[in-house]
C-alpha cells in the first residue's frame, strides 16, 4: 500500500517516520511532497492510496491541490492537516471529499489508529470490487483490462505477491451449497466467487503474501477436502489447482487450467488435482474417440438386438473413461448414441419420437463417469419398454415391417427381430402373414433382393459389398440366394441390365 506525506516543514515527516512502523500497517511505499504542486503531480504519478496533506504551503495550498487530485480517476483517502481549528478549511475540506480533518500538532498514536482504519477500509472496498470484476469476467468469459486492474490494486491493499486460482467441483444435488468453511492461513487471502455451473462449481482466488511452490498449495487444499469430507460423507469433492503465478495477465489462463483440472472428478471423486496439459486426452484420441461414436452410431442404425447395442455402448463408455477422454466430450457423445439407440429401438428417426431429454440436462445428471453410466442404461431399458408397451399388436407388425424395410443389412433373423420388439416369434410369423399376405422371411428375402438387385444396376460396387449392404454374411451365400431369387447370378443381371441401358 502506498502512502504520499506532503507537508513544507521537514520536521513532520521525520517525526512520522519516527513514530509509526510503516511496515506493521501493511504500507510499503511511502514517498514525501514540499508543496501543494508537488502533492498533486505526484499523486498523478504514483497513484497513493493514502495522502497525509498540510494545508498551509507555498505555491499551491493543500485545499488547491486536493482541487486538482479530485480530477483523478483514483483517488487517495485523505487526512489533512491544519495548525488552525477554522471552519471554514474543515467545510472546503469536507466538500473535496477528505476523510479526516486532524489538527497540528500531530498525535502519532491518533494518526496510527485513523491510518489503521482507512487501511481496513481500502481493503474491503478494493476486495469487493475484484470480486465483483472477477463474477462479471467468468460469466461473459473475458477478462477486461479493468478486471484485472481492480485484482491488482486489491492485491497490492492486501500484500499480496502472487495467486493460485482453484476450482471445487461437486457434483449436482438438490441441496443447496455446502458451508465449506475454508479457513486460511496468514499468508493467504481467498476471494470467493459465484457458484457455477447449475450450483456444483465454485471459483476461488488464492492471493499469497509470500512465495510458496505448488507443494505448499497442495498440502493445504488436501486439507481443506479432509475437513469437507469429514463433514459432508455424503457428498463427493474435487479441487482443481493452478499453478502459482506473479503476472496478473496470466490470470486468465491460471483461471482456466484450475477448472480444467477440477473436472477431474468426473472420473476421480474425492480428490485434489493440479493442472496438467496432459489430463485429458489429446486432438488425435479425441479424433479416434469420435470417429469410433460414429461407426457405433452406424451399427445402431443398422440394428443389433437390444442386450448387443447396449453391450457396445458400455464397452464404449469404459474405453473413453481409460482413455481419459474430456467429461463434456463424453456426455456429448453418449447423449447421442442414447438418441440414436431410442430412436433404433423404435424403428423411427430421432424427430417422430417424443421430445427428448435435452444435452444441459443430460450433463447436469451425469455429474460423475458412474453417473452417466447407470443413467445410459436406465433411459435406454426404460425407453426400450415405453416404447413396446405402447404398441398395439397391429401396430407393432407395422413398425416391424417398416424396420425391415430400414434395415436390410442387420440380423432380421426371426428370434432377433422377435425379442427387438418384445414378441413371440411364432405370433410375428403369424400376424405378419396375415397383416401384409406374404410369409415374414420371404418378404425380408424379397426386399433384400431387391436392394441387392439396386445396387447391381446403379453402382459398380463388388458382390462382397454389396452382400455386406443387403444382410448376407459372405459373398457365396449372397450369390447363390440372388441366383434362386431371380434365375440369373449378379454378374449376369448386372450384365443384362447394362445391356438394356445401351
Amino acid at each position: 500500500m502506498k502512502l504520499l506525506i506532503a507537508d513544507d516543514q521537514l520536521s513532520l515527516h521525520k517525526f512520522l517516520n519516527k513514530m509509526i512502523d510503516w511496515t506493521s500497517l501493511g504500507i510499503t511505499d511511502v514517498t514525501h511532497a514540499y508543496n501543494g504542486r508537488e502533492a498533486a503531480e505526484m499523486t498523478e504519478a504514483i497513484g497513493p492510496d493514502l495522502l497525509i496533506i498540510d494545508i498551509h504551503m507555498p505555491e499551491w495550498n493543500g485545499i488547491e491541490a486536493l482541487k486538482r487530485i479530485q480530477r483523478l480517476d483514483k483517488k487517495p483517502k485523505t487526512i489533512i492537516l491544519s495548525a488552525y481549528d477554522q471552519f471554514e478549511y474543515a467545510k472546503e475540506a469536507l466538500r473535496l471529499n477528505v476523510s479526516q480533518y486532524m489538527l497540528k500538532p500531530v498525535d502519532a498514536a491518533q494518526m496510527k489508529d485513523v491510518l489503521t482504519e482507512f487501511i481496513g477500509d481500502i481493503r474491503k472496498e478494493t476486495r469487493a470490487l475484484a470480486i465483483r470484476e472477477l463474477e462479471m469476467a467468468i460469466g461473459v468469459e473475458h477478462y477486461s483490462e479493468p478486471c484485472l486492474s481492480a485484482v491488482k490494486r486489491a492485491f497490492e491493499a492486501h500484500g499480496l505477491c502472487s495467486f493460485a486460482a482453484i476450482t471445487v467441483r461437486v457434483p449436482r444435488s438438490e441441496r443447496s451449497w455446502p458451508d465449506l468453511q475454508l479457513e486460511t492461513p496468514e499468508e493467504m487471502e481467498l476471494f470467493p466467487l459465484a457458484t457455477r455451473e447449475g450450483g456444483e462449481e465454485l471459483r476461488l482466488l488464492a492471493g499469497l503474501r509470500r512465495e510458496s511452490d505448488d507443494a505448499w498449495l497442495l498440502s493445504q487444499s488436501e486439507g481443506w477436502l479432509a475437513s469437507w469430507r469429514k463433514r459432508y460423507p455424503e457428498l463427493s469433492f474435487a479441487l482443481g489447482l493452478s499453478g502459482i503465478e506473479a503476472d496478473m495477465a496470466l490470470l486468465p489462463k491460471r483461471m482456466e487450467e484450475s477448472r480444467a483440472a477440477a473436472k477431474q472428478i468426473f472420473y476421480e471423486p474425492n480428490a485434489v488435482f493440479c493442472y496438467r496439459e496432459d489430463g485429458f486426452a489429446d486432438g488425435a484420441v479425441l479424433r479416434d474417440v469420435r470417429q469410433e461414436a460414429l461407426q457405433l452410431e452406424e451399427k445402431l442404425r443398422k440394428g443389433y438386438d437390444t442386450e448387443a447395442m447396449r453391450e457396445r455402448i458400455d464397452e464404449f463408455l469404459l474405453s473413453a473413461k481409460q482413455r481419459r477422454v474430456e467429461p463434456d466430450v463424453v456426455c456429448e457423445l453418449s447423449h447421442r448414441l442414447l438418441f440414436v439407440f431410442c430412436g433404433s429401438a423404435a424403428g423411427t428417426e430421432g424427430d417422430e419420437r417424443d421430445e427428448f431429454i435435452t444435452l444441459q440436462s443430460f450433463r447436469h445428471a451425469c455429474s460423475t463417469f458412474d453417473g452417466l453410466m447407470a443413467a445410459v442404461m436406465e433411459k435406454a431399458g426404460a425407453h426400450m419398454s415405453d416404447m413396446t408397451a405402447a404398441l398395439p399388436q397391429h401396430a407393432c407388425i407395422r413398425q416391424i415391417k417398416k424396420y425391415v424395410d430400414a434395415n436390410c443389412e442387420a440380423d432380421l433373423s426371426l428370434q432377433t427381430v422377435a425379442d427387438r420388439f418384445d414378441i413371440d416369434r411364432f405370433r410375428l410369423s403369424r400376424e405378419f402373414k396375415l397383416e401384409w399376405g406374404e410369409n415374414y422371411w420371404t418378404y425380408v428375402t424379397r426386399i433384400r433382393m431387391e436392394q441387392a438387385a439396386a445396387y447391381l444396376k446403379e453402382t459398380n460396387w463388388r458382390n462382397g459389398m454389396i452382400a455386406e449392404r443387403t444382410g448376407y454374411c459372405d459373398e457365396s451365400h449372397f450369390s447363390r440366394a440372388f441366383k434362386k431369387h431371380f434365375g440369373l447370378s449378379p454378374r449376369e443381371y448386372r450384365s443384362a441390365a447394362a445391356e438394356r441401358n445401351d
